[in-house]
């Protein structure tokens, strides 16, 4: 025997001839019969062989056949169709129909269940179809290698792989169809491993008729669902699903099972017309065997209905923001951005042309670049007096404002910039030596955007605790500095909710005291906060960030941007839009409001719900319930009253005094799904919980003895 590598397998020069070795009933792996794309892979090819597989209508008996053009004129041996079909339990003969050039040859190469390598030749006698079979049990004479390597075939077959071979620089084209199996095994038997191979193979593929199944109230809402790796003797496949939402609550709507056919293409529309809110639809696969159902395969998909936005231009008065990196995201994900009612996008940049205009423009989204193009002190930048003179970059600020200044207006420095400065001056998250240098930096940074954009407004940098305004400001930054901008994440484990946020309760009231006192224009935009969705383990970096679900997550957005808007924040950006990678363990990799794959989580259909709230509404103040509740009075678009509510932890029904004559109030919570309440002799019993509500209905008269207005500027 000689053996020869080709796709890192063996070649036995001993060619075995067609016999009929094919005994009782057949069983079909593949006939070719529908072009898909799954025929159309090979394996790793010899170094230089070419190859291109294709689809022909007329196959050996019936229709379809798969196409195989090779060349080997400039180097390799060998190309094989690789099958990752269903295989044959106890096999003992392989059949497979070919036609090609005479004195062509073709291989089939098996792998068991030992790994080890089997590899059969066979050598056409003509151009037209002919029959070849490969015996799989007992001995027969052919080159094995690796695994036990003892020339037995163990069951079960592991892979199959079929295609031409040549050792002289040959190019033509074969053609292979009807590949079948002869087993010994009982019906039962096969039935079983059908059913193991489709919950191993079968995957079902979920298409929705919008981008990642993030629906508007007025879209088309269905999702087409279809099957790859079902075995050929399998005809139909069942498909059950469960649908719940985002509290885990079971949802009607979907039917309750659909059946897929081999002769529709395992493929089926489903209809998805559902209310606003977050859907989770699980499913499991089974099949029929001798009338009893067979559970196959679970999984699951999720979609989401969210307002239609009615804002189509920018909306530069809202104050609902998102972080994004598109930089590196796909265009696409800004359809999105503006589909959930977002305004304003937060993208680094540090190259021109900014590759993020284009999408901002594309969908109308109003754009706060974040400088990195500077991101610490270089030695050049010091003159021979020791002096610090940005002049380089402020040329590539003002050439970026020149540039982009008829779309944007408002311009971030340089967030956080405390870690790199500080290792070259001194000080770091505190403050310290680094920001006596940083307020020339920024001096000139701000100097030379407006240059470029006499009507800019330019951010200067904070942290979570807001201190670093006050430094500044004693270091005379109040001529320079217009809007301060903190990233205000609950970083400690400690201290996991937005209400106990230091910003909220000591942060924006010293700076409100500070702004009235030296009577300064400062402002407050949120560039950078959010809360991650990751699971804590072992493996989780660092022990910043407290752990949450992606429920949890949605009722922590809410939350915090209700808490910073009604104490006068003007724009509040929350980090980020997508998941940042797939590591349920890691922070970074969470803080999104849709995942890595783009299909949404809850908070976005939260924050789509509390933008269309929230749209153009006016704060009034807070609410007084009592018992540990947070709740906020504001005026709707409609000019309507409303109140939003909800406590820290756990759930509380807490009476609230209604003077007024209505009988009926309503609560909507975050995803969407509204209740309606009776009013009983003045009174109503609110139920709240850590998922805030939003209460409608009430009267200017039921409002207005219970509001205290927020201490804000």
């Amino acid at each position: 025997m000689i053996k020869t590598p080709i796709i890192a397998l063996g070649v036995c020069t001993a060619f075995l001839q067609s016999a009929s070795l094919m005994v009782g009933a057949e069983l079909p792996l593949e006939d070719f019969a529908i072009p898909q794309t799954s025929y159309l892979g090979t394996g790793p090819g010899a170094a230089g062989a070419r190859v291109a597989l294709g689809w022909v209508e007329a196959g050996h008996l019936s229709k379809g056949a798969l196409k195989v053009d090779y060349d080997f004129t400039a180097g390799g041996t060998s190309t094989q169709w690789i099958y990752s079909g269903w295989l044959s339990p106890q096999p003992t003969a392989l059949r497979f129909y070919a036609k090609g050039a005479k004195g062509a040859h073709v291989i089939a190469t098996l792998t068991d269940s030992s790994r080890q390598c089997h590899q059969f030749w066979f050598t056409l006698s003509g151009s037209e179809w002919e029959r070849f079979d490969v015996p799989l049990k007992g001995d027969t004479e052919h080159e094995h290698w690796g695994g036990s390597d003892d020339g037995v075939i163990h069951d079960p077959l592991t892979a199959l792989q079929i295609g031409p071979v040549s050792h002289d620089k040959e190019k033509g084209t074969l053609f292979i169809d009807e590949v079948a199996v002869q087993s010994e095994a009982s019906e039962s038997e096969l039935a079983r491993s059908r059913v193991e191979f489709l919950a191993k193979s079968a995957g079902l593929n979920v298409a929705p008729s919008q981008l990642a199944g993030i629906f508007s109230t007025k879209d088309a809402k269905w999702a087409t669902l279809s099957l790859d790796g079902v075995p050929v003797s399998v005809d139909e496949v069942l498909v059950h699903l469960t649908c719940t939402d985002a509290n885990g609550h079971s949802k009607e709507g979907l039917p309750k099972q659909i059946l897929l056919k081999r002769s529709e293409g395992f493929a089926r529309k489903l209809d998805l017309q559902s209310p606003i809110g977050y859907y989770n639809v699980s499913y499991r696969l089974a099949v029929r065997e001798s009338e009893i159902e067979k559970e196959a395969a679970p999984g699951s998909f999720v979609y989401a209905v969210i307002p239609e936005n009615p804002v189509t231009g920018k909306d530069p008065k809202s104050p609902f923001g998102v972080c994004t990196h598109f930089n590196g995201w796909p265009a696409e994900i800004g359809k999105l951005v503006k589909k959930a009612g977002i305004a304003w996008i937060y993208n680094d940049i540090n190259t021109m042309p900014d590759v993020v205009v284009p999408v901002a423009r594309e969908n109308h989204l109003c754009y706060l670049p974040v400088f990195t193009w500077y991101t610490h002190p270089l030695e050049q930048n010091k003159d021979k007096d020791g002096n610090w003179d940005w002049s380089d970059v402020a040329a590539k600020y003002r050439k970026y404002a020149e540039t982009y200044g008829k779309e944007i207006d408002f311009y971030d420095i340089g967030g956080e910039p405390h870690s790199k400065w500080g290792a070259v001056f001194g000080g770091d998250w505190d403050g310290g030596p680094w920001q006596k240098p940083y307020l020339k930096f920024g001096r000139q940074m701000t100097q030379a955007l407006k240059q470029g954009n006499p009507g800019a407004t330019i951010l200067w940098p904070d942290i979570d605790v807001m201190m670093w305004y006050r430094q500044f400001f004693d270091l005379g930054a109040a001529d320079t500095i217009e809007i301060v901008a903190p990233h205000p994440y609950n970083l400690h484990r400690l201290n996991p909710y937005p209400e106990d946020q230091p910003m909220i309760n000591q942060s924006l009231p010293d700076f409100y005291r500070l702004v009235r006192k030296h009577e300064l224009n400062w402002r407050v935009w949120d560039d950078e906060v959010g809360f991650s969705s990751f699971r804590l383990a072992e493996t989780t970096p660092g022990n910043l960030y407290s752990p949450c679900t992606e429920l949890q997550q949605a009722q922590l957005l809410v939350r915090l941007i209700v808490l910073q808007l009604v104490n006068g924040v003007e724009k509040i950006f929350w980090y980020d839009f997508r998941n940042d990678g797939t590591d349920p363990t890691a922070p970074e990799h969470n803080f999104g409001l849709i995942r890595y794959d783009y299909t949404p989580k809850p908070s976005l259909v939260a924050y789509a719900n509390l933008i269309d709230q929230l749209r153009q509404s006016r704060w009034l103040g807070s609410y007084h319930i009592g018992g540990g509740a947070f709740a906020y009075a504001f005026v709707d678009r409609a000019k309507k009253p409303k109140l939003v509510a909800w406590v820290k932890q756990g759930s509380a029904t807490l009476g609230i005094r209604v003077p007024s004559n209505i009988k009926q109030i309503s609560m909507t919570d975050i995803f969407g799904t509204t209740l309606m309440g009776e009013v009983t002799n003045h009174q109503y019993p609110l139920p709240l919980s850590e998922t805030p509500i939003f209460v409608e209905g009430l009267t200017d008269e039921d409002i207005t003895a219970f509001v205290t207005k927020q201490d804000v500027p």
